[in-house]
């Protein structure tokens, strides 16, 4: 279990130093969207805006799958229902 957890950190681990992650799924376009209530359209717009090929939202607590899709969209919530942060994965 250990070996798949290392193999899978190093795949991910294949960024050149000091350059950033590319932004593939659209999050860095979303900061506007921090503190809005995550309701139906503003999920629609968000989806619409990033042009994300796959989206989810987290809820706190709510278990996810840990495959790792670059162009897969996390929309994650606070406990009122507002977007705290988003992310590729």
């Amino acid at each position: 279990m250990h070996i798949l957890i290392i193999a899978a950190l190093a795949a991910l681990a294949t960024v050149v130093e000091g350059q950033p992650l590319p932004d593939v799924c659209g999050a860095g376009k979303m900061n506007a969207m921090i503190g809005k209530k995550a309701d139906a359209a503003t999920i629609a717009a968000i989806r619409k805006k990033s042009g994300a090929k796959a989206m989810r939202v987290i809820r706190p607590g709510q278990m996810v799958t840990m495959d790792y899709s670059e162009t897969r969209l996390n929309v994650s919530l606070d406990g009122k229902g507002r977007i705290k942060e988003f992310g590729c994965g």
